[in-house]
């Protein structure tokens, strides 16, 4: 469930950085480092919609979906030819969060949210470039984006997902 709550608070903090943005997309560089220093890295790409839509493509090292569609989250992961699907009913306002965040400096700002704290990396176009937090296991997530574009216009169909009929569902 945390890992659920973790999509939907970053996808929504994406769409959140600045007041005029609807939307954003781009390719995303993850790593997890734990307390020994053990790194796993992701790849893949995101784009985001306001209010609450998403989709998360993990690409390497394993091709997994995360469609975020208001309040429903669902995982594909096909090489285990299974769908998770979680409606999540926590009333997050992460959009009030975003903009009340304390600026550091020019490129950088510091949001709160559930005794959790996220430090967060603009470029100098103002667009999310990059996102630091430590999660319930005290391991430290960074995600770096590149290839980064704002207000775009996306059909939001586009973050529903679509499960296969062999798919396993898990509800």
């Amino acid at each position: 469930m945390k890992i659920m709550f973790l999509y939907l608070t970053l996808s929504v903090m994406l769409c959140a950085v600045e007041n005029e943005l609807f939307s954003f997309s781009a390719d995303f560089n993850q790593s997890i480092k734990d307390e020994h220093n053990k790194t796993i890295t992701y790849e893949g790409s995101v784009i985001t919609k306001r209010p609450n839509f998403a989709l998360w493509h993990y690409k390497k090292p394993v091709n997994k979906k995360i469609y975020v569609y208001h309040d429903v989250v669902t995982v594909i992961e096909p090489e285990m030819e299974q769908a998770i699907i979680k409606r999540v009913t926590d009333n997050i306002d992460i959009f009030t969060i975003i903009n009340n965040a304390a600026k550091i400096d020019a490129n950088h700002a510091e949001a709160h949210y559930n005794d959790q704290k996220f430090l967060l990396t603009f470029n100098n176009n103002h667009l999310l470039s990059s996102i630091f937090y430590r999660d319930e296991l005290d391991n430290k997530v960074t995600i770096n984006f590149s290839k980064q574009r704002s207000n775009l216009e996306i059909n939001s169909t586009l973050f529903k997902a679509t499960i296969p009929q062999s798919y396993d569902i898990i509800k």
